[in-house]
């Protein structure tokens, strides 16, 4: 971009990998000392030249792409290519002068990996499971488990033995590879999960002295948070989680709306955290071993 804001002064297409991303700095050199660079919000797509940037001490500023849409819509021309995005994306920064600076990852971006990896692996048993449930209600109703039995290795080695007790079958075989399947990401989630905890201890171990905020979820809000440094005011923040409430006044009528926009998954880790938080606290009886609480006297005397 030259000095007047929003025209462009020159373009150059890069490979995205290390190579190209040296001959982009170097073009860029010939443009002055002083340069900001604005990047796509998308750690998937333009994680690696932000590293790179960062790594070599240059200022990079995200820029999200909701606010690409409306340079699009403003520009003179209609269409879709990579040229046209980067430019919607140097207009949008100039025009937002306070984006949020891009930092390198530190270990919030692997609790962040780690539970992402961890609800893809949730979502494949739960979709393995709904295909086993049909089968096994096909083949004999009365090998249909329990509900909720299908994430224990004891119930599915049980189901697995039953049904190698059957005549073989394509059914028969598809529904011992899918206990097989089962049995596997069962294992991989666990420990992941026993991973994400060690994790959470180092990180952020003040969340789970929180009452109703485990492991999962104290990953999700350290990892998808990350440093909390970044945001300027608790408003930021809470902006970013989707929770604070916007105005949807009218005359008279002063009210408020919950927010669609933010972080969808942060927002919906924070109410699981809170929701155990409202309620009374328990009875001290309930905090004992089973056969414990079965030596306690009754509460109330026999009925007659």
């Amino acid at each position: 971009m030259s000095t007047n804001p929003g025209a462009l002064h020159d373009d150059i297409t890069i490979e995205a990998n290390p190579a190209g991303y040296r001959q982009l700095l170097e073009w860029a050199e010939g443009f002055g000392s002083e340069r900001r660079w604005a990047v796509e919000f998308g750690r998937h797509v333009a994680g690696g030249l932000e590293r790179f940037l960062l790594a070599e001490g240059e200022h990079v500023v995200r820029v999200p792409p909701k606010l690409m849409a409306a340079e699009r819509r403003a520009a003179r021309g209609f269409g879709k290519s990579d040229a046209i995005d980067a430019l919607a994306i140097a207009r949008a920064a100039l025009r937002e002068p306070s984006l949020p600076q891009a930092r390198v990852d530190g270990p919030e971006r692997e609790l962040a990996l780690l539970v992402e990896y961890r609800d893809q692996l949730v979502a494949d048993h739960t979709r393995i499971t709904r295909r086993l449930r049909w089968l096994l209600h096909d083949l004999d109703p009365t090998l249909e488990p329990p509900l909720r039995s299908l994430s224990n290795l004891a119930k599915l080695e049980r189901l697995g033995r039953r049904l190698q007790r059957l005549e073989p079958s394509t059914q028969v075989r598809l529904c011992r590879d899918s206990v097989t399947l089962l049995k596997d990401l069962v294992r991989r989630s666990d420990a992941l999960k026993r991973e994400i905890l060690g994790l959470v201890r180092q990180v952020a171990p003040a969340l789970l002295e929180i009452v109703g905020c485990g492991p999962l979820i104290a990953a999700r809000i350290a990892g998808d948070i990350g440093a909390i440094d970044r945001f300027a005011s608790d408003a930021h923040l809470a902006s970013y989680c989707g929770i604070s409430p916007l105005q949807a006044s009218s005359g008279k009528h002063q009210r408020h709306r919950l927010s669609r926009q933010g972080n969808r998954k942060l927002n919906r880790a924070l109410p699981h955290r809170a929701h155990p938080g409202t309620h009374p606290p328990r009875s001290p009886r309930l905090h004992r071993p089973p056969h414990q609480r079965r030596q306690d006297p009754p509460r109330s005397p026999p009925r007659p």
